[in-house]
């Protein structure tokens, strides 16, 4: 155990990546041959895909009982993906709500991004409804991007970025719209846990680590502990843990964000690039939930992988972020066993301190690397180990750790997709991506320590003991 989205859309941590051309989609046990499996093993998997008889939709109002989910989209527009959560809007209400599966939302708007829909400037509270001029079903083009679905309530001003607000929607969402199965999808900015300097029109520069960020208050953002806090206090309310977190926001596919929410919800999902401003595709979620409620639930992940990465089209530029993507899905009940595993190869790798450490920087430098450079691929670095030192019982820690990422059954991974984008456009080669981040600086002088107290991974292994000893430069 261990110690003490579209094309008017947005990069969930500037500016877009949507549709790429695709090079591996991984989502099946290791070492099967993964490419060949894709098609088969999604259609096998996902009721309704290909038996000709997809399944009845019971829409809202058709009869009475608890839901089989209620989506809970908490979405912060106040700053500049103002436009593009406006247009996730509308594509939740292609599908809307039904009478098995809740869609709510929660929304603050900013001033100035976006005047659209009557520039309303509060936070206001939806049960999202069928737009009537939508197909109700997922469609390639231009979605209406008049918001359609009544409001709820408007509760003000509020600041998105603070814990106690997001308590209070999903505990409200729960009390109001209760259901067997929960959805909690957080939807704005990310940066994973390190300090970063922000610039916006309401409040300058400013420093900011988490998700969730709410210019008009300041940029005040929900931190690692605060999201932590705000999910236990969740749990405690319901009961038990909820089913799914989607992040959709930027590098947020982190080991230590994984490790940071495992004992709050019971799958996590998330992206090690920075995401497209068009983010997840709400309406092939919400029709894959609607068509499919009492699916068995990471057969429904998978399908929900699938569906990200059919929604950047192969070549397609995108609006933010390039046009490469990924996405991953965290088995939160195998998270700790895989921080442990990543705790024993931690220690083995400052034994070989000093003498190896050339050879450790370079491994360290040349690992997979995302939107960021300080975050770096987990299966990737310790297949990069194992590969280069003739050393079996650091082999034997090395391939725990892959066998302990996945995917597959009982690994962290439930299922991993990416798609390096085009040469024809911004794009960063994911080719070795594996769906699990972790803090790798090239070099230890590198090493912020601010990381010792931003995670709970951090306290509760000895990794950032090894990214920051000096003998290893």
């Amino acid at each position: 155990m261990l110690g003490a989205k579209r094309a008017c859309k947005r990069d969930r941590h500037g500016p877009e990546p949507r549709k790429a051309d695709t090079q591996v989609h991984r989502y099946s046990v290791r070492g099967v041959p993964i490419a060949a499996l894709v098609t088969a093993s999604v259609a096998a998997l996902l009721p309704g895909c290909g038996d000709g008889n997809p399944p009845e939709v019971m829409r809202s109002g058709d009869g009475p009982g608890t839901a089989q989910w209620t989506v809970l989209a908490y979405m912060d527009g106040d700053g500049d993906l103002e436009p593009a959560i406006i247009g996730d809007f509308n594509e939740m209400e292609v599908i809307g709500s039904t009478g098995s599966v809740n869609v709510i939302v929660q929304m603050d708007r900013h001033p100035a991004y976006d005047t659209t829909n009557g520039n309303w400037v509060t936070t206001r509270r939806f049960r999202v409804e069928r737009d009537p001029d939508e197909p109700g079903e997922p469609r390639d083009g231009q979605h209406n991007l008049v918001i359609t679905s009544p409001v709820l309530a408007d509760i003000g001003e509020v600041n998105m970025g603070e814990e106690d607000t997001l308590v209070d929607f999903v505990e409200w969402g729960m009390r109001e719209y209760p259901a067997k199965r929960y959805f909690l999808a957080l939807v704005n900015h990310g940066w994973g846990w390190r300090p970063r300097s922000v610039r916006t029109r309401d409040a300058g520069a400013v420093s900011a680590r988490g998700v969730i960020f709410d210019e008009t208050s300041g940029m005040d953002c929900l931190s690692n502990a605060e999201l932590r806090s705000a999910l236990q206090r969740i749990k405690a309310t319901r009961g038990r843990k909820l089913e799914i977190l989607g992040l959709d926001v930027s590098e947020e596919a982190l080991l230590e964000v994984a490790y940071q929410v495992r004992d709050s919800v019971d799958y996590l999902i998330a992206s090690q690039l920075s995401e497209p401003n068009d983010g997840y595709p709400y309406d092939s979620i919400l029709h894959r939930l609607t068509n499919h409620p009492k699916q068995p639930l990471e057969e429904l992940l998978i399908g929900l992988l699938q569906d990200y990465l059919d929604s950047y089209a192969p070549g397609q530029h995108t609006t933010g972020a390039g046009s490469s993507v990924t996405q991953a899905v965290f088995r939160e009940s195998r998270v700790e066993a895989l921080a442990d595993a990543v705790d024993q190869l931690a220690q083995a790798l400052r034994a070989k301190l000093p003498d190896s450490a050339p050879d450790l920087v370079d491994i360290r430098g040349t690992t997979q690397s995302f939107s960021e450079d300080m975050y770096r691929d987990l299966y990737d670095f310790a297949e990069r180990v194992m590969a280069h030192f003739d050393d079996p019982s650091l082999d034997a820690l090395c391939q725990d750790v892959i066998d302990r990422i996945g995917p597959g059954p009982g690994t962290a991974l439930v299922g991993e997709v990416h798609a390096t984008g085009s040469s024809g456009f911004p794009t960063t080669n994911v080719d070795n991506a594996h769906g699990v981040m972790i803090y790798l600086p090239h070099l230890p002088t590198q090493y912020l320590s601010a990381y010792a107290s931003a995670v709970d991974f951090a306290a509760d292994t000895q990794w950032d003991e090894y990214i920051s000893d000096p003998t290893a430069l």
